[in-house]
């Protein structure tokens, strides 16, 4: 048997082999159908559609990264630290999120998935570790999303003591929330 009959004979084996582990039947494979998120129009053909230009991405991570609390935390490490040294600590700290960004931008690049970036935690290391990934990086945007209101509202409070502080985390965020529910366009341009 020659070398290029041989590995054809073993490309067959394997398809034969992985046909028959998948279930090369669909009969016995269940499906949905109707149920909650057929209402809610989650079916075939409703995928996901990429509806900002990369403008409106390069606005919004700037923003996100700037935030109002780098407004509040800038005053008491000048006054605590001096401005050189505050300085050099903020670029320091750039350093360090610039590499983690510059990583995480090779690996999406290099193993594009439809997920968040815990699937990486999930591939590379442990499920443990995608799981505890996805979790922390909800608990901290369900701390910062206030955390960042309470800063707005104490930057705003400035200009006028005739609003408590919920009065303009209300006014903030009530426009903000009307923003997400009209076309993506419109909430990447607004900001």
């Amino acid at each position: 048997m020659s070398p290029t009959s041989q590995s054809a004979s073993h490309d067959s084996i394997a398809k034969e082999v992985s046909s028959d582990s998948h279930g090369s039947n669909n009969e016995t494979a269940p499906t949905k159908k109707g149920g909650f998120w057929k209402k809610l129009g989650a079916e075939g053909g409703n995928e996901t559609q990429r509806g900002m230009k990369s403008r409106h991405l390069m606005m919004i991570a700037i923003g996100g990264t700037i935030g109002t609390g780098i407004f509040l935390s800038a005053g008491s490490s000048i006054a605590l630290a001096g401005p050189a040294s505050t300085l050099l600590s903020y670029c320091v700290v750039g350093l360090f999120v610039y590499t983690v960004v510059i990583a995480l931008g090779e690996m999406s690049s290099m193993f594009p998935v439809s997920g968040a970036f815990s699937t990486f935690g999930t591939r590379f290391v442990s499920p443990a570790l995608g799981f505890t990934l996805g979790w922390n990086y909800w608990l901290q945007w369900s701390l910062s999303i206030p955390s960042e209101l309470t800063a707005a509202a104490v930057i705003l409070q400035f200009w006028t003591q005739t609003l408590q502080p919920w009065h303009w985390a209300i006014i903030i965020i009530i426009p903000m929330f009307a923003l997400q529910l009209i076309h993506v366009r419109v909430y990447g341009t607004w900001p």
